[in-house]
């Protein structure tokens, strides 16, 4: 699919989700920048703190975990860029989150009909391995997935998927 190709270089160093989000924007016919998307509709926490011994922390599932503008951030997990993306598209109806989806299915039901789909991969595909941790609000310890990556899906044949990466 003939999806915008953009760079989270050098502005956005942990913003790979935004700039993926932002490149599936511009398909779809808006006119939205990294900047602007970060700024107005990206839910940020940067806000850690101890307690009884404890290090707590924002939920990646419910913000962008620090700020993508720098490089010692985390990052944020599907939902936080499904809210973002509703935000900014005003409308509901036109996003899906597919947590789990095989990539075949995604490409059965998404790429065959034109629709690029925002996948959260593994920079490099190099495998993951569990990062820093913290403490959630619900008492839940977490481990930030070191190498956490987010791409375009834009197409596929018998052998190879295609992705826009905005690290690359």
């Amino acid at each position: 699919l003939d999806v915008p190709v953009l760079s989270q270089w050098p502005d956005f160093p942990t913003g790979c989700e935004s700039v993926s989000a932002v490149m599936l924007l511009g398909y779809h016919g808006y006119d939205v920048d990294v900047t602007s998307f970060v700024k107005n509709h990206l839910p940020k926490n940067s806000v850690f703190y101890k307690e009884k011994g404890k290090r707590f922390g924002p939920d990646p599932f419910e913000f962008f975990v620090g700020d993508p503008k720098k490089r010692n951030a985390y990052g944020c997990m599907s939902p936080v860029i499904e809210k973002a993306l509703i935000s900014c598209m005003k409308c509901e109806n036109r996003v899906r989150n597919l947590t789990g989806a095989e990539f075949d299915m995604l490409c059965r039901d998404h790429i065959d009909w034109g629709r690029p789909v925002l996948v959260w991969v593994t920079i490099g595909m190099m495998e993951s391995y569990p990062g820093n941790d913290w403490y959630l609000k619900d008492g839940s310890h977490f481990y930030w997935p070191a190498n956490e990556h987010c791409m375009v899906l834009i197409g596929y044949d018998d052998q190879h998927y295609y992705f826009n990466d905005p690290y690359e």
